[in-house]
């Protein structure tokens, strides 16, 4: 159990957080004759924001990792391999009939500033730096692989998205946001694509009634597959540019040095930096 100590204690406040603050916000708004519905995304944003804070507060994340220098072209990269390998998930599965039992409420959550300031900013912020940052390393260091981190904390994510048409979202866009951490190293990258992603995600749910496009996708196969087509040259480019950047950055930065009397970090992953207290 010590070895997960953050994980579980991570995962911990962010289900208290969201259960304690949702009862209040969603039974007060009941009380006081207005409707639930309207309570939900501030009472996701303010949750999210009360487990950052924590996070901060306990130190398992610093502010200041998120301006950390990193190299321009590598961000520039990573953004767009991230984005662009997002949408040619979704659009691989618009084709497929997933139930999705939360649509009412996104686009009820649409409607409001909380819900772009939850949906938008707090929220991938914090699932990164909940599911990357602190478990996706612990798994890491527990299974003695970078890959079962990545693996282990995509599955969590995954799992606390709970409707399925999100489920089968998360799990390959959680290896992706775990893959682009590891390679970078900056907990920066995957944010700014969760936060990209997201924001592209509720432009398309608040002006669903006037342009539908998954709809469109799926009646006008020339514009399904040539985005597809689209997607995936960029994701491989882009793919390319990384890891010739990040070969590139380890052969021009020194070897770190070992401190006396600790053991050498046998742990090969890039992410397992100066920025992990251990």
């Amino acid at each position: 159990m010590e070895k997960i100590r953050k994980s579980l204690i991570t995962l911990g406040i962010w289900l208290a957080a969201q259960f304690i603050v949702t009862i209040i916000l969603v039974g007060g708004s009941m009380i006081t004759g207005g409707s639930a519905n309207e309570a939900i995304a501030p009472a996701l944003a303010i949750s999210d924001a009360i487990v950052i804070l924590s996070l901060f507060i306990l130190r398992y994340c610093r502010i200041s990792e998120f301006f950390q220098k990193i190299n321009p072209k590598l961000f520039f990269y990573s953004v767009v391999f991230g984005f662009f390998g997002l949408y040619l998930v979704d659009l691989l599965m618009s084709s497929v009939e997933i139930p999705n039992y939360l649509e009412d409420t996104f686009r009820n959550m649409a409607k409001s500033s909380w819900g772009f300031i939850g949906i938008c900013l707090i929220g991938p912020v914090m699932e990164e730096m909940m599911l990357r940052r602190v478990i996706m390393k612990e798994m890491a260091a527990l299974t003695k692989s970078d890959w079962g981190g990545i693996l282990i904390s995509a599955s969590l994510f995954a799992i606390i998205h709970i409707n399925p048409i999100q489920v089968v979202f998360a799990l390959p866009a959680g290896i992706v946001l775990g893959w682009l951490y590891y390679k970078t190293g900056r907990i920066i990258v995957p944010a700014a694509v969760h936060v990209l992603n997201n924001t592209v995600a509720f432009i398309q749910i608040k002006f669903q009634d006037t342009w539908d496009m998954e709809e469109s996708l799926n009646s006008n196969d020339i514009l399904k597959y040539t985005l597809i087509i689209l997607c995936l040259i960029l994701t491989a480019l882009s793919l390319v540019e990384i890891l010739r950047l990040v070969r590139q950055q380890q052969n021009v930065e020194p070897a770190p040095e070992v401190q006396e009397n600790k053991p050498a970090d046998t742990h090969n992953g890039t992410f397992d930096g100066n920025n992990y207290e251990k």
